[in-house]
């Protein structure tokens, strides 16, 4: 096809006015015949053979087809509803049968059955006892999963979910249910996904102090759950006099209030104020590396069982004397990132 232009409200080629091209015709070599959600890349191809032999619209469909950018297996889900469901169903794919699998099999045991066809040369299966379940399938002749419900008191319905999308190396991230969203069984349960927080601080105190690190905050937090690296800011107005600097930082350690000591903490946020500064200032406390610096995914995450507790210190770096009233912390916010073992 030559190239479209938009003259006098009718598409032309090469904007030749004598030469009008009408809707029908660009629906026409446009169009493709219909793909199913469950089509691969070639199937795709083939849908739009019709107009491929353009050369920019074939060159972009192999590419797509040819990026692993969409994987080539068919995926499922099924959902079983009901109470006190006994008996047993039967899956079949491309005319083959399963043999019966018992009400509440877990996908384990379900992934097991669906391995005995022999036209299903690969098959995941994920998700809690009793459902639902996503069930992924690789197949040289790409089929319809169905169920043959022998259940009491129980409802099977199967839904085939749109591609599989993929990582930037072909690996599978997450399959996509009916609704073409993430289900809730492969998004992270920490926060509101990666990102736990904020947690603000459980205690604050005033006080005046030189180079010795007086508390001024505490985050009694407790068991995070999950791997993790704690992340804190603060936002606060000190009293600095005599030419001081004074200095914020925030420490972590395990345990209870008692064991909580300046030395026995280890630094993950700090700010500092202005130097020979004889008046009030604002600091704001920023989270910093470790001391090694990155270390990447072999670095060391805090373990699930890690029992945090945090607390903020402020003290005076030229051993001067440094205020702070517990009603000028404006902020302190943590949140634990969810760490990567």
């Amino acid at each position: 096809m030559a190239g479209l232009k938009f003259v006098g409200g009718e598409y032309t080629e090469d904007g030749n006015t004598a030469d009008l091209v009408s809707k029908l015709d660009v629906d026409s070599e446009f169009q493709s015949a219909p793909v199913g959600q469950g089509a691969v890349g070639g199937q795709i191809q083939a849908a739009v053979a019709n107009y491929a032999t353009q050369q920019s619209v074939n060159t972009a469909l192999n590419g797509y087809a040819q990026s692993n950018y969409l994987t080539s297996g068919n995926t499922f889900t099924m959902e079983i509803t009901g109470s006190n469901i006994t008996g047993t169903y039967t899956l079949s794919y491309g005319g083959q049968s399963t043999n019966p699998i018992v009400a509440g099999a877990t996908g384990t045991q379900i992934q097991a059955a669906l391995q005995g066809l022999s036209n299903i040369t690969g098959v995941t299966v994920a998700g809690l006892t009793g459902g639902p379940y996503v069930i992924a399938l690789s197949s040289v002749t790409p089929s319809t999963l169905t169920a043959l419900s022998g259940l009491t008191n129980g409802t099977i319905v199967i839904t085939q979910s749109p591609l599989i999308p993929a990582s930037w190396d072909g690996q599978s991230v997450a399959p996509l249910n009916s609704s073409g969203v993430i289900p809730a069984q492969f998004i992270p349960s920490f926060g509101v996904g990666y990102v736990s927080g904020p947690y603000g601080s459980t205690a604050t105190f005033s006080g005046s102090t030189g180079a010795t690190p007086l508390k001024i905050a505490d985050w009694a937090v407790g068991t995070v759950g999950l791997s993790f690296q704690p992340m804190c800011f603060m936002r606060l107005l000190v009293d600095a006099a005599s030419g001081g600097r004074p200095v914020v930082e925030v420490r972590m350690g395990t345990g209870t209030n008692p064991t909580q000591t300046y030395g026995n903490q280890t630094l993950v946020a700090r700010g500092v104020g202005r130097g020979c500064w004889n008046d009030q200032q604002e600091i704001t406390v920023l989270p910093i590396p470790a001391a090694t610096g990155h270390t990447g995914l072999a670095g060391t995450g805090y373990p699930p069982t890690y029992n945090a507790w945090l607390s903020a210190w402020v003290y005076d770096a030229n051993a001067q004397s440094v205020t702070i009233n517990s009603s000028n912390i404006y902020n302190a916010s943590v949140y634990f990132i969810r760490y990567q073992t």
